[in-house]
């Protein structure tokens, strides 16, 4: 200010700011005889600053300065991270909103996609509207994760993951191919059923077989082989029996 100003009388001048001085955009003190000016974050516009040189003997002076600060883009950031869920293993569904886990200071409209090294072995991941679906994929386990990028449409992006650890749930085993109705003469010899053919289980536990009730055998004898269910006929024995057979996976499906 000793270069802006000057006192012929040689008087020594003290400094302040006076009306209209508009600080939004820049922040604006005196530090000894001098005026620093600092920005103010993610601010853009035009201030001026009205500095009054006085001399302490009734004489003052105003200088002004103006400044106009350009915008510049903000890249978005991340607002609220989505960190890491847990989740059985068919699960139902579960979904973030994007507009509150990302967030741009100049306002600008965010669109979102997938960057790598996004990994959907395990899940289902889409968007809707501004919204992030995860859904569980039918008998998977194991770890995923999801990386979203936010984009301001202006050159700025910024990067969110989400890690999924999806737990394993035994599922009970299925009925592959059935069994139905059988029609047999009396005395007939035999046949029978390869049970790793009628009953599937999805984790590749192995299966175990039983008879349960109501299972009736006053007509046939019915006994396992290995895998194998076996069907005799009874001498001189005619009508009609049911056999139910029960898987059991050993891991209480």
């Amino acid at each position: 200010m000793t270069s802006v100003f000057n006192d012929t009388d040689g008087d020594l001048l003290s400094f302040s700011f006076v009306s209209p001085t508009d600080t939004t955009t820049v922040r604006a003190f005196f530090r000894n005889d001098s005026l620093i000016i600092h920005s103010r974050p993610d601010q853009s516009g035009k201030d001026s600053v009205y500095v009054q040189a006085d001399d302490g003997n009734g004489g003052t002076v105003i200088d002004s300065l103006k400044i106009t600060v350009s915008d510049v883009n903000d890249d978005p950031t991340v607002a609220d991270p989505m960190s890491s869920v847990n989740k059985p293993e068919d699960f139902s569904y579960f979904g973030y909103d994007l507009t509150s886990v990302f967030n741009d200071i100049d306002g600008d409209p965010l669109s979102f996609s997938f960057v790598s090294p996004t990994d959907t072995t395990t899940v289902r991941a889409f968007f809707r509207n501004d919204s992030l679906i995860i859904l569980s994929r039918p008998n998977q386990s194991g770890k995923d994760s999801v990386y979203v990028q936010a984009d301001d449409g202006n050159g700025g992006t910024v990067i969110d993951s989400l890690k999924i650890a999806v737990s394993a749930v035994n599922d009970d085993p299925t009925v592959a191919a059935t069994m139905g109705s059988v029609n047999r003469p009396e005395d007939f010899s035999y046949f029978s059923y390869d049970l790793t053919s009628v009953f599937n289980d999805t984790e590749g536990d192995p299966l175990s077989f039983s008879f349960v009730s109501p299972t009736d055998t006053t007509i046939v004898r019915a006994f396992f082989r290995n895998d194998s269910l076996i069907i005799h006929s009874r001498p001189n024995q005619s009508g009609k029996d049911s056999v139910y057979v029960q898987a059991d996976d050993g891991n209480g499906g």
